[in-house]
């Protein structure tokens, strides 16, 4: 079971996603900017941990993302546990 495709009813594609992150890193490219770091602890709007990831936070729990210019994105969870079989 894909527990964030559970949480999400409306999913970006995967198409768009790369679209954006193309966009950003041309961006960080000309502002001369190695890393952004975001973080949001709301499911509601989102925000730029959602527009990044297609991913919302959880309950509070906060959800940090950090996105270099010229390698993977690194997504960081904190809160309980969402294997439903434990």
């Amino acid at each position: 079971m894909d527990i964030a495709n559970d949480r999400i009813s409306i999913q970006i594609s995967g198409q768009e996603l790369q679209r954006r992150w193309q966009s950003v890193r041309e961006a960080m490219k000309d502002e001369d900017v190695d890393f952004l770091i975001m973080q949001n602890t709301k499911q509601f709007l989102g925000g730029y941990v959602k527009w990044f990831t297609d991913v919302p936070a959880f309950n509070g729990y906060p959800t940090t993302v950090v996105f270099p210019r010229e390698d993977e994105m690194t997504v960081m969870n904190v809160g309980p546990l969402m294997d439903p079989a434990s």
